[in-house]
Parts: C-alpha cells; sequence; structure tokens
C-alpha cells in the first residue's frame, strides 16, 4: 500500500507538470477507434473496466516488419475512489515485462489524466483528455511537457467492445510529423 501512495504522489505531481504545458498538434487522420457501446459517466466506465483480463499485445513500430504479438494478463482495480489502476504483465523469467497505469477523472474538468510507468525504463507516460468525456471512450494525449526531449508524442484511445467483454486500446505516436498506429492491447476478461 505505501508503494501505491508514493506512485500516487508521484502521478499528481507529473500531472500538475501536464496541467500547466500545452498540446501538441496532432494528426486526426488516423483511422478511428470504433465507437463504444451506450453513453455512460466516466465514472460507470472506470468501473466497468475494473476486472482481470487476457491481453493480447500487438507491436506495429516504425518498421514495415509483420507486427509483433506478445499474450499478457491485466489486473484492473478502482482505489483511492478516483484511481484506476492497471498492472500488467508480459512474458516470463528475463523477459518479463511489467506495468502500471493510474487514470484517474477529474469532475471540475470533466477530463482524464493518466500516468504510465513500466519495468522497462524509468520513464513515466503522462497523458490527458483535451475534451470533456463523450460517454463512449477515453481519449488522451500528450503534452509538451516533457523533461526528455527525445520522447515520443501520443495519442491513445480505448473503448468496449463486445457489450464490455473486451477493451480496444490503441496507440498513436507522431513520427515524423505524422501519426502512426504504434500498438494495440486486445483485453478479454477472464
Amino acid at each position: 500500500m505505501k508503494a501505491y501512495r508514493s506512485l500516487l504522489c508521484v502521478a499528481l505531481v507529473a500531472a500538475g507538470l501536464l496541467a500547466v504545458a500545452e498540446s501538441p498538434a496532432q494528426d486526426t487522420k488516423a483511422t478511428p477507434a470504433p465507437q463504444g457501446g451506450k453513453d455512460m459517466t466516466a465514472k460507470e466506465f472506470m468501473a466497468k473496466l475494473v476486472g482481470d483480463y487476457n491481453v493480447v499485445r500487438v507491436f506495429y513500430g516504425t518498421t514495415p516488419d509483420a507486427p509483433k504479438k506478445m499474450n499478457g494478463t491485466c489486473k484492473q482495480f478502482m482505489s483511492y475512489n478516483n484511481f484506476l489502476f492497471s498492472e500488467f504483465s508480459f512474458g516470463e523469467g528475463d523477459a518479463k515485462i511489467t506495468g502500471l497505469g493510474i487514470l484517474g477523472y477529474q469532475e471540475d474538468t470533466g477530463l482524464f489524466i493518466s500516468n504510465w510507468l513500466d519495468s522497462r525504463q524509468t520513464k513515466m507516460s503522462i497523458r490527458q483528455s483535451k475534451q470533456k468525456f463523450d460517454g463512449k471512450q477515453i481519449e488522451l494525449a500528450t503534452g509538451v511537457a516533457k523533461l526528455d526531449k527525445s520522447a515520443r508524442t501520443s495519442r491513445t484511445i480505448t473503448v468496449f467492445e463486445d457489450d464490455g467483454k473486451k477493451v480496444w486500446h490503441r496507440q498513436w505516436n507522431m513520427v515524423n510529423d505524422k501519426e502512426q498506429l504504434w500498438m494495440e492491447l486486445h483485453m478479454t476478461r477472464k
């Protein structure tokens, strides 16, 4: 529990940095994610994400090679009444990759903010909504407040499929000033 409190403090500081940053221009011509089912409040959407999932990660990257797939798991749960924690695990042994995502919703602004950490590096990914929640999908984008000038600018969309039994998450990165599909997570409830 102490680790989550420490992580929450780091996430809140990072959220403050992002809140004062400007958002970079994004190419809106990328293929949009499918629209989810019925409209929900942000709290209902987050509560519906809670559960244990089998995950297929599809990584596209920047090369024309075939996408790389990796199987894993995800456990998502609410904590501190306002935050959805997502614990991911892919691979085994020395090749095992773990990650932690924290998603929060700010009632007064109608915006989401997220932080992502993974075991491969000490960088944090911070994204925030540009527009109020539409009741069907969460769309997040990075800001310009990057300590690492080489950090990627990205955008994500998360929607439900199959009446909430599946979650589909897509990430686009800016590559040579163009938005490119980078990665997908296909999550199926266990």
